[in-house]
């Protein structure tokens, strides 16, 4: 089976990395242990993502809370955040109400478990940003049912005049 080590600032290299390790075994049981040290700044590189909108972020967390990767800014790695109230840990995957971020930025968060390593990918979008679209097309939808209700109120009033003038003519003529 695959393992995966904490997250360690080396000390020769002062880099962020994350340890690898594989079994080598032949038929008769463990002959050994294959490790192989991976920075963690192939992984930031990986999270740049173009079409996000602007302010958002991609966050892999480890299970222990620790950021393995951000996509914003690489000196949110090896940060703990595990106490924090926002970051919480999720399991399995879906999306957070709008939750203030270690940055002070309020963000919808959808996230994910990994499949092979006990991490969590999450996205984060400003409120603003997710809000942005619902507002515009709740406005369109204001204005196009305000526009639709004056129609119909002059519909009805052209018909009502049509409706009660000779009704009003009628009962001036019965009463003469």
């Amino acid at each position: 089976r695959l393992g995966i080590g904490d997250v360690l600032l080396g000390r020769a290299i002062g880099q962020w990395v994350i340890t690898l390790a594989r079994p080598v075994e032949d038929e008769r049981g463990l002959k050994g242990v294959l490790a192989v040290g991976t920075l963690l700044e192939h992984f930031q590189d990986a999270l740049r993502v173009r079409q996000l909108p602007a302010g958002s972020v991609v966050r892999i967390v480890s299970e222990h809370g620790i950021v393995i990767a951000q996509s914003d800014d690489p000196g949110w790695i090896g940060r703990d955040l595990s106490n924090y109230f926002g970051m919480r840990r999720p399991v399995g995957e879906g999306v957070n109400e709008a939750t203030v971020w270690p940055d002070n930025v309020e963000r919808i968060t959808g996230f994910a478990s990994a499949h092979l390593a006990p991490w969590v990918v999450s996205v984060g979008l400003p409120k603003e940003v997710a809000y942005a679209a619902v507002s515009s097309r709740l406005a369109w939808g204001a204005l196009f049912s305000t526009i639709a209700l004056l129609i119909a109120f002059l519909i009805a009033w052209m018909f009502s005049g049509r409706i009660v003038r000779p009704l009003r003519q009628l009962g001036d003529d019965a009463s003469v």
